[in-house]
């Protein structure tokens, strides 16, 4: 069974949101939101107006899966989760789907694109593993092994790959450019069972406060 974090909806989403009398609750949508944005050291969002209760969401934070409705929504986010909004846009969430919606840039430029997530169970004995990548600068990148082994071929600026399996265990992972050099290094323990993205975040470059590093986090 996949975990939810559920958060509690406003009664302005709720009115906007009617659920028709003839849908099965199995036909809604999962969203999870990320905030991957450089400078935003934390986001309210809201979703057709209606704003998504709980703690403001802070730099690198998700806000684990909650559930909406499916269909093509406005989905705004506010730096102080009142009214000073940095980016309103539209996303079409799926049927009986999970997502993932990534805000990211920078301050004065704030983005966002979204995955579909399969949440499906491993194989027995095994792990799942994505590769994401959310640096504005950094190029295309790549995930190895430090022995060397590739993960994840390149990903560009908003790139999501889909999920390989993996071995549970420790390893050693790496961040590299189109041209090897390594950006990034993390050890990371998989374990049986579990669904995880590594997502790249930060700028490769300047003296930014917000360095370029990797974050790995499971999902399920």
């Amino acid at each position: 069974m996949k975990v939810f974090t559920f958060l509690v909806l406003s009664t302005v989403f709720l009115a906007s949101c009617q659920k028709p009398s003839n849908q099965e609750p199995d036909l809604q949508s999962a969203v999870n939101v990320v905030n991957a944005t450089i400078g935003m050291p934390q986001m309210g969002f809201f979703i057709n107006g209606g704003k998504i209760q709980g703690d403001l969401l802070k730099y690198t934070d998700e806000s684990g899966y909650f559930i909406t409705f499916p269909g093509t929504r406005s989905f705004d986010v506010a730096a102080d989760g009142i009214t000073d909004y940095v980016l309103k846009t539209t996303v079409t969430f799926k049927q009986n789907t999970y997502h993932t919606v990534f805000i990211v840039g920078e301050s004065g430029s704030v983005s966002s694109f979204f995955t579909d997530d399969d949440l499906s169970n491993p194989p027995s004995g095994k792990a799942k593993l994505r590769f994401v990548n959310t640096s504005p600068d950094a190029g295309n990148l790549i995930l190895t092994l430090k022995n060397g082994t590739s993960l994840f071929t390149e990903q560009g600026y908003k790139g999501a790959s889909q999920f390989i399996t993996m071995d549970p265990g420790v390893y050693d992972l790496q961040v590299k450019t189109s041209t090897g050099t390594v950006l990034v290094e993390r050890n990371v323990t998989i374990a049986t069972g579990v669904i995880y993205t590594a997502w790249v975040k930060g700028l490769r470059s300047g003296t930014s406060n917000s360095p370029i590093g990797l974050q790995f986090r499971s999902i399920n």
